[in-house]
């Protein structure tokens, strides 16, 4: 097995730990790079395309670090939700691992402002990770979350969670893929099966509350996808996709990814990605001609998204860019159905009484979607033209997190109200 296979073989095991989260001494060398904390994970968007482990240094005799694992990790498995912790493995085969979110919310609906409290189990997922021989690996994913029982296509209704329902029922197979990755090969790989897609951004498919942006681009379908994970930091996919159980694998979503310094242009402490993806035909990845419907997309228009990010010591910067190509529902115009979208958010990582903490912030703005319904917006007149968020995570081990977050989702029908969402949550990782 070659020494980046090995790599990845690690990774498919090992990127369920914590990264560790040190401070340099104060006497440290000034040529000693400083080891800041990785932002902390909440329901924020990835930043995927980081460059691989350098393939010529062999695993055994350099120091793979957990958050060299995540990366790799992520590299082949861009918006597929992952866990931090891993809670066991058999005979080096078969890593196993799950999530558990509990949220405590107050909100209210853009019909009326007042507001109902729940108590919920948000989501739960079990994850298996398998590696077949020295080229195939496997990846199955188990996952229900409140709502219809068993469901995991969506359980809101208009941002907020399906009153006084929990978990309840069987779990589903939410992803089921393989990879394969060959000496002769790489650096390219396939993966193949059913999975989350590689348009867009984000890390959690069961967000406690949805992002404008994440509502349009988040799909679940049956796919293969082609990649080519360079060294360089820049990276290339296309996935080409099943729009129904009854169609053929006959359209496609286009990826690039940079990650890196800028050739030394930025400080060692700072690093920048940037990525862009785009679907020929959305009705198809995630309007009605799909296996998702999570947006009222009908016509044959093409979408594109643009993510940036930035990371400088405990400072992270994100920001969003979703745009529809043509009108993207049938008999709408182009101010009621060419939605675009903007997303900005950043997060300050910090101790707090020795543990590690972030402060969070988001605004987004949408235009041109008057009357564009998605999965998490799905009454009319419930349309958001804004959103903020600000919120606080607090790592209490590497198995828990608790966070406190507001949100407030202004509509674009100036008769509904604000809506506004107080919620205390609680994520077991195991």
């Amino acid at each position: 097995m070659s020494n980046l296979k090995k790599s990845l073989a690690i990774c498919v095991f090992y990127s369920m730990l914590p990264a560790s989260y040190t401070y340099a001494a104060s006497s440290a060398s000034a040529d000693a790079p400083v080891d800041y904390p990785a932002p902390v994970s909440y329901d924020r968007r990835s930043s995927p395309g980081e460059h691989l482990v350098n393939s010529q240094s062999k695993a055994s005799d350099r120091h793979l670090t957990k958050r060299d694992i995540k990366e790799l990790e992520r590299k082949l498995n861009v918006n597929s939700p992952t866990s931090s912790i891993m809670l066991g493995s058999l005979q080096d085969k078969i890593a196993y691992g799950g999530n558990l979110s509990f949220i405590y919310e107050k909100a209210n609906p853009m019909s009326s402002s007042s507001s109902d409290t729940e108590f919920l189990i948000r989501s739960l997922q079990l994850y298996t990770d398998v590696i077949v021989n020295d080229d195939i690996s496997f990846h199955m994913m188990l996952a229900s979350q409140s709502g219809t029982a068993g469901d995991t296509s969506g359980s809101t209704q208009n941002n907020i969670p399906l009153s006084n329902v929990n978990i309840s029922g069987s779990l589903l197979v939410d992803e089921a893929y393989l990879t394969f990755l060959n000496d002769d090969f790489l650096p390219f790989y396939i993966k193949s099966g059913k999975s989350y897609g590689i348009f867009g951004n984000y890390t959690n498919p069961y967000a406690n509350v949805y992002s404008i942006n994440q509502s349009y681009v988040q799909a679940k379908n049956i796919n293969i996808t082609f990649g080519y994970a360079s060294q360089s930091g820049v990276d290339f996919s296309v996935e080409f996709y099943k729009p129904n159980d009854d169609g053929n694998i006959d359209h496609s979503v286009l990826r690039l990814d940079y990650t890196g310094d800028l050739n030394g242009r930025l400080d060692r402490n700072t690093s920048l990605s940037a990525n862009i993806s785009y679907v020929d035909n959305y009705s198809t990845y995630a309007g009605q001609s799909s296996s998702n419907n999570n947006v009222d997309a009908n016509t044959d228009a093409s979408v594109i998204n643009l993510g940036i990010n930035l990371n400088s010591y405990n400072y992270h910067f994100d920001i969003e860019y979703f745009k529809a190509n043509d009108i993207i529902m049938a008999g709408e115009t182009t101010s009621t159905a060419k939605p675009k979208v903007i997303s900005l958010a950043a997060s300050y990582d910090f101790l707090l009484d020795d543990v590690l903490a972030d402060v969070h912030f988001m605004y987004e703005i949408q235009k041109n979607a008057d009357n564009v319904n998605t999965f998490v917006f799905m009454t009319t007149g419930n349309e958001p033209n804004q959103h903020f968020n600000l919120g606080l995570d607090y790592n209490m081990n590497e198995f828990s997190t608790i966070g406190v977050d507001y949100h407030t989702f202004t509509p674009i029908n100036s008769s509904f109200v604000t809506q506004r969402q107080y919620i205390i949550s609680a994520n077991y990782k195991f």
